[in-house]
């Protein structure tokens, strides 16, 4: 199958009659296209540090928040923790299960020891 530059492949869908190649995306640079296991990290819980939660719930202990800063889903929400070393570090991880996970940890820190 011959690959499609990205910005062509956008244009003809919305009908627009130039769809030369940009020679900008990574199609048209050469880069080799994303298979559905590149979109996915299924190890993502044996290589992520969950003390990087509790360390993000020190600005705030929202769960939707944190779990969106670590997906890199930028949204008002997240926006505190855009500079964080953890922000984006489970990008390709499922969001509901980020989510998941960090109401778990959150819970576990909220418990007296």
């Amino acid at each position: 199958m011959e690959e499609v530059c990205r910005q062509a492949h956008a244009l003809t869908y919305l009908g627009d009659a130039d769809t030369r190649r940009c020679d900008v995306c990574d199609l048209c640079r050469g880069a080799r296209p994303l298979g559905a296991a590149d979109l996915s990290h299924p190890h993502w819980r044996t290589t992520f540090d969950p003390t990087a939660i509790s360390d993000l719930a020190r600005l705030t202990p929202d769960a939707i928040a944190i779990a969106r800063a670590l997906c890199q889903v930028t949204t008002a929400r997240s926006r505190p923790y855009r500079r964080h070393p953890a922000w984006g570090r489970l990008e390709r991880a499922p969001y509901r299960e980020v989510l998941a996970l960090v109401e778990q940890e959150l819970a576990r820190s909220a418990v007296p020891r």
